[in-house]
């Protein structure tokens, strides 16, 4: 079901006009978002906890500065992922001539490999 299908079944009840325009509000709001990341420190008004404000486009959300480090470094070691894997990758299809396709699924190896240690202790790193 598409999201604009999903939209009219549930706004039967709405004028078309409206209709069409609430389905434009709501798409233009699913869209990915801007560029640009946005991120705030935060105290909380209830209770004066700290909390780290995102907004990446119209999106928006609030984490514990826990939570953020966390994602700050899922970022940064993706990224370095990131630049291993197109390395490798242009190596293996520039330097050895090996077939593209052949290429990506060594990179798919690795990356399930990579996944799979995540949070391991460096002993895991080990030949097996």
């Amino acid at each position: 079901m598409t999201l604009t299908n999903f939209l009219k079944k549930w706004l039967q009840d709405q004028a078309p006009s409206k209709r069409d325009e609430f389905i434009r509000d709501a798409t233009d709001l699913l869209k990915p978002p801007d560029s640009m990341i946005w991120v705030e420190s935060v105290i909380s008004h209830r209770d004066a906890r700290p909390i780290v404000g995102v907004r990446i486009g119209q999106f928006s959300f609030q984490v514990s500065p826990e939570d953020a480090r966390k994602i700050g470094r899922d970022f940064y070691e993706v990224a370095g992922g990131a630049e291993n894997d197109a390395f490798l990758f242009q190596k293996l299809t520039g330097d050895l001539k090996l077939p593209p396709e052949a290429a990506y699924a060594l990179i798919n190896e690795l990356r399930e490999w990579r996944s799979s240690r995540i949070n391991q202790p460096a002993a895991s790193y080990a030949k097996q």
